[in-house]
Parts: C-alpha cells; structure tokens; sequence
C-alpha cells in the first residue's frame, strides 16, 4: 500500500533518508530520484510507475509451468523480466537523497545494504536480488555469492534508515523524525484458509511470519534507538486484496485501489492524529497474536 498524505506540510515529509525492500524497493529509490520538499512529484511519479506495472514486468511461468520451477529450476516463477525492468528503472538514475535497499547472502545468513553511493552497474543486480523472493524467485548470484530478499530477514529496515539519519545529526537520536508504513494490521490480517491449496498455504506462512518479525523487530527498534521521535506508524485499516505470488498479481485495479486506500487511509489518519503511538501499536499486535 503506497501512503501518501496531502495533508502533511511540506517541511514535514521532507524525508532525508528512505528505506525499502523486496519490491518495495522501487518506492525507496524512486523517491531518492527527487529532492527533499518534492514529496508530492515523487509521489506521482510512483504512482504512475506502479500503475504502469503489469505482472510480465515482474515474473512469467516457466515452460510447463510451476513444476518445472519446483523440480527443475531455482524458483517457482522466472524473474528474468525483472532484470531487464530494473535496467529500464536504473537506466541513468541520479539520486538527490540518500537511500537504502537490502539484501541476504544465502550463504552466510548476513544482511547487506546499498545505496546511493553504489555505482549503478553494481546497483542493479542487488535491487533484482533484493526481490528475489527465496522460493518463489531465483536467486540471484552476484560475485560468486547466493543473494536473496532482504525481507527474508525484515519486514522494513528501520535500523539503517535510523543510523545514517544519526550520519547527518551527528549521533543525536532526538533530532530522529522516524516514520514508517506497514503492510499488515491484527484484523486487517484475518482471511479464511479453509479452502487454501499448497502454494497459497506457504504464502499464508510467510504472511503471517513477516506479521511477527516486524512486531518484535519494531520492538527491538524501539530499545535500541529510545529518543527518536516515532512520528508515524502507518498500517493498512481496510483488508488488502490478494492473489499471486505473496498476496499479489500486479492486477491493474488492485494496484489502483491501494494507492487510492493508501492515500485515504493515511490523509485521514494524520488530519485526527499528530503522531502515532507506536508502543500502543505493538502491544495491540502482540495480544492480538497471543489471543486464545
């Protein structure tokens, strides 16, 4: 769900740093292509990316289909359009704020980022592998490393937007304005799996996982980093519509729809909240999890 509120003023969303993974990436990096104050422009400029995408972009079937991504292949679907949608995204990029992108190396477990300051032809295969759903996506091999989503470890990457915030205020973590958009929320979560076949089963598991890690990892955020200012923790009210792989086809109207609720749902918010209450919101997630 992309959010985009109207309603802040311009001082106020005039964002230093950006994070984003998996396919979120190209909302981090398409909004380091503007400058701090043009958060509207980028904000258009995303939606009419996404509203451009169509599922080809993105991923095919194998010849045969999915079993001969199951047996034969190094992923379920073939991503290589994605490289070639990346080279046209990438494609003589300049970058006007700093950002960040993440990835695992599956074969030590490590996170790894990059950012502004990587090279554009190093850039490019990392945001194809930050993608790269482990499973569903081959991975990618990149000097000799096995390289996967950066989700696989995170659901959002708030300690490294925090420390290279600290780069600019000289480590002072109440000069931190931090906000950040969620893709699930307790209810919001709730879908029934009586009728689930295989596929749609392990996309539930990862659905419901990336719900925990971002509940405990915000909480861990929240330790290390306690003079921030949380401002904003922004999570979808309305159910998101699902299908294709993880909950998504890169159907046209659904894109369409959750930019609109995106839009919405974060104008009304912020127009009756002037900030959010991010310990409050963990507490919900957590006794939602723990109900019996």
């Amino acid at each position: 769900m992309l959010a985009i509120a109207k309603n802040l003023k311009p001082e106020d969303r005039s964002y230093d740093v950006v994070t984003g993974l998996s396919i979120a990436d190209i909302n981090a990096v398409g909004l380091a292509k503007y400058p701090p104050g043009q958060e509207l422009e980028a904000a258009t400029y995303l939606k009419q990316t996404w509203l451009s995408i169509i599922q080809k972009d993105i991923y095919v079937d194998w010849p045969l289909g999915i079993i001969n991504g199951v047996l034969f292949q190094k992923g379920f679907f073939n991503n290589a359009p994605y490289v070639d949608y990346v080279n046209m995204f990438l494609n003589n990029a300049t970058f006007k704020r700093k950002f960040s992108i993440g990835v695992v190396n599956a074969n030590d477990g490590k996170y790894y980022t990059y950012n502004e300051t990587t090279p554009l032809n190093d850039l490019k295969p990392y945001f194809v592998a930050s993608g790269a759903i482990a499973g569903f996506y081959p991975f990618s091999i990149i000097k000799g490393e096995a390289f996967i989503d950066g989700s696989t470890l995170f659901a959002i990457d708030l300690f490294t937007a925090i420390q290279r915030c600290l780069d600019i205020t000289g480590n002072v973590q109440s000069d931190i304005i931090l906000d950040a958009v969620l893709l699930e929320k307790n209810k919001s979560l709730e879908k029934n799996m009586t009728g689930a076949h295989s596929l749609q089963m392990l996309m539930r598991y990862f659905e419901i996982n990336s719900f925990l890690m971002s509940t405990y990892y915000i909480q861990d955020v929240m330790r290390h980093f306690p003079n921030v200012n949380y401002r904003y923790l922004l999570t979808p009210v309305a159910k998101l519509p699902g299908g294709g792989v993880f909950g998504l086809d890169y159907n046209q109207n659904d894109i369409s729809y959750m930019i609109d609720l995106g839009e919405k749902e974060t104008t009304d918010y912020i127009k009756n909240h002037p900030t959010s209450n991010w310990k409050q919101e963990i507490s919900e997630r957590m006794a939602y999890l723990k109900q019996r």
